[in-house]
């Protein structure tokens, strides 16, 4: 017995105008305007928005930190991180992966709070054996711990 596409969707009981507006709605989800009149940048815009609202949709902290902090490394884009400013441990992990692996300590210092800066200033001074990213640090408690640790 042959069946054709009309014939499944009466035999599963689906009503053919939902069927229509599924299909409808999938296609013209690649109609979406970025507002970027350049043609050679409008493709990357999409992609960033897309993945910016995937990961606003995550229901946890957790899992928007671990979708954002990916984004963020991904495209080299501390400013990614700012999505979690409603969720300040969140968004300062996503600041320190982005510094780690930049190799960029002055990502570092965008980090709310001394201590989570100092962390990612330590792990930043190991990278690059440099413990003269501590003097970033205004407060010489935390300046000498960090250099201590670099050192170390």
């Amino acid at each position: 017995m042959k069946m054709n596409i009309t014939s499944v969707i009466k035999n599963l009981g689906i009503p053919i105008f939902v069927v229509l507006l599924v299909f409808g709605t999938v296609v013209m989800s690649g109609c979406v305007d970025t507002g970027n009149s350049n043609p050679s940048t409008a493709p990357q815009n999409k992609i960033l928005g897309d993945s910016l609202l995937a990961c606003s949709n995550e229901m946890t902290d957790i899992l928007r930190t671990s979708c954002y902090s990916e984004l963020a490394v991904s495209k080299g884009d501390p400013s990614i991180c700012k999505n979690l400013e409603d969720y300040v441990l969140g968004m300062n992990n996503c600041y320190s992966e982005v510094a780690q692996d930049k190799n960029d300590e002055t990502i570092c210092m965008m980090i709310d709070g001394e201590h989570p800066q100092t962390i990612c200033l330590i792990r930043i001074g190991k990278q690059k054996n440099d413990p003269s990213v501590c003097d970033n640090l205004e407060t010489e408690t935390w300046k000498k711990q960090c250099v201590a640790a670099v050192s170390g």
